[in-house]
């Protein structure tokens, strides 16, 4: 019997602790002649821009006695590469879910939605009527793959829209329109400042 080595991270249950570091493990096909990246609990790609970056020209890394300082400039495929090449790729690996924490703002430059969509999606909503969360985009891949685009509260706010709807996403239950606008009721996260999720009534209305 093997050792269950699942473990909780913030909102999500990985099946272990081991994840890759943003911007060290490129796209996951540069380390498949080392290791099986099924394996790992989840993946964190490189950041992605709106344009192809080269990065920076001439030496990049210095070492330092505290260690290490690099300038490697973003270098990355840009969004039109990630959604074609890339992702498809890192879906044959095994994704269960696909979570963008990018963009997702108010800002009609925000190119997240329209990149989401352009992977073929089928969108839910893009928008709730929850705080925190309100800019929160859902959708599905074709093979049922969930697709969801954070808005930056979730990087600071102990309790969001988020944390609704992840458990059912988790659970592998179809999450509706219509179900996302019952949020609604009880859509306003009042900020406590003893958080008593889900011990209240924050997200009831579903």
């Amino acid at each position: 019997m093997g050792i269950d080595l699942s473990v909780d991270f913030g909102k999500f249950k990985l099946q272990n602790p081991v994840m890759t570091a943003s911007g060290t493990f490129g796209y996951c096909d540069e380390f498949d002649a080392f290791l099986n990246v099924r394996n790992l609990g989840a993946i964190v790609t490189k950041g992605v821009t709106l344009e192809e970056r080269p990065g920076n020209e001439g030496r990049r890394i210095f070492e330092t006695t505290g260690g290490m300082i690099n300038r490697i400039g973003l270098e990355n495929v840009g969004i039109k590469k990630f959604v074609n090449k890339k992702l498809p790729e890192l879906k044959e690996k095994g994704m269960d879910m696909i979570v963008c924490t990018g963009g997702m703002s108010v800002d009609p430059d925000d190119k997240t939605p329209g990149a989401i969509k352009n992977t073929g999606a089928k969108i839910i909503s893009y928008g709730a009527p929850v705080l925190p969360g309100a800019m929160f985009l859902l959708g599905y891949l074709e093979d049922k793959i969930p697709v969801m685009g954070l808005p930056g509260c979730v990087m600071y706010a102990k309790t969001t829209v988020f944390d609704l709807v992840l458990p059912r996403i988790i659970a592998g239950i179809p999450v509706t329109r219509k179900e996302l606008a019952h949020l609604g009721n009880g859509g306003f996260c009042l900020g406590c400042e003893t958080c008593h999720y889900p011990n209240c009534g924050f997200g009831k209305g579903v």
